[in-house]
């Protein structure tokens, strides 16, 4: 569908990361955050503790302010903010980007109990933040003017914030999507009975 005339281009990033949930495996999903490919193995050296600091030094960069820190704003900014850097490479105007986060909502209570447990731990050490203030941080932070939401469900929260770029190309809302999946899968969920690249056929079959 062809753009309506006199708008301007709009770039959609959506990306997915663990917001209040930290899963099963904690470290096992950081250092998959942390890979350059969504479904790679993670290279050597990348721990969590890594991860947040990258984080850190993206916010301090941006500008972000310390009471906007949360460890869910590290780990997004650790996933996000080379994607947005690229597309500036790239020659693209971030006032034109837009933005949809995929949050997932599943092992809140798990989360809780873990920092109950150990304030101390280095994926403890950092607030949380509430999942709908994600997008909008980030885009302010960037300069990202375009759509700014978050989908926020149990499970393959990021291939739905990918399906909904899909949706917004469809209607031409948007000129073109720019995508990387890290996705949570909730044993509990649709999807977990799935394997990952089952998951992200799925996604792909949202464009087609």
């Amino acid at each position: 569908m062809p753009m309506p005339s006199g708008s301007n281009p709009t770039i959609l990033i959506p990306a997915s990361t663990m917001l209040s949930a930290l899963g099963d495996d904690p470290e096992k999903f950081l250092e998959r955050l942390s890979s350059p490919e969504p479904f790679g193995e993670a290279p050597e050296g990348f721990a969590p503790e890594a991860v947040l600091q990258k984080g850190c030094r993206i916010a301090r960069n941006i500008g972000i302010e310390e009471e906007d820190l949360s460890r869910e704003l590290l780990l997004a900014l650790a996933l996000t903010a080379p994607l947005f850097e690229r597309a500036r490479a790239a020659g693209v105007d971030l006032s034109e980007i837009g933005f949809i986060f995929g949050a997932t909502t599943a092992g809140t209570p798990e989360a809780a109990e873990r920092i109950r447990e150990n304030e101390a731990s280095p994926l403890k050490r950092w607030r949380m933040m509430e999942i709908g203030r994600m997008a909008p941080v980030i885009a302010r932070a960037f300069g990202i003017a375009g759509p700014v939401f978050t989908v926020s469900t149990a499970c393959t929260a990021g291939a739905k914030a990918i399906a909904e770029g899909a949706r917004l190309l469809a209607r031409g809302r948007v000129k073109a999507v720019i995508a990387r999946l890290a996705e949570a899968i909730n044993h509990q969920g649709e999807a977990a009975h799935l394997p990952e690249a089952k998951v992200f056929e799925r996604v792909l079959a949202a464009f087609s």
